[in-house]
């Protein structure tokens, strides 16, 4: 699952890190310019239970000195 298929768009599609989640795991979007956002969507598709239950999001414009947005407990597909 190539990681390009992570942001695809398409709901048929899937990307995976071949392993089971852990806790630690992370991913990285460079968006490439300063981006203004008000929500995240992650959606799972087709793939029942592939979503991420907890999860934090961070923001910065370098990666070594990111800041905490939001931290997301609980998450469950609706």
């Amino acid at each position: 699952f190539p990681p390009s298929l992570l942001v695809d768009g398409d709901i048929n599609t899937q990307w995976s890190t071949a392993a089971n989640a852990a806790a630690g795991d992370w991913v990285l979007f460079d968006l490439g310019r300063t981006s203004t956002f008000t929500g995240i969507l992650m959606d799972s598709g087709n793939i029942n239970a592939s979503y991420p239950v907890d999860f934090r999001v961070f923001v910065g414009t370098d990666v070594n000195n990111l800041a905490l947005a939001a931290t997301v407990t609980g998450n469950r597909q609706s």
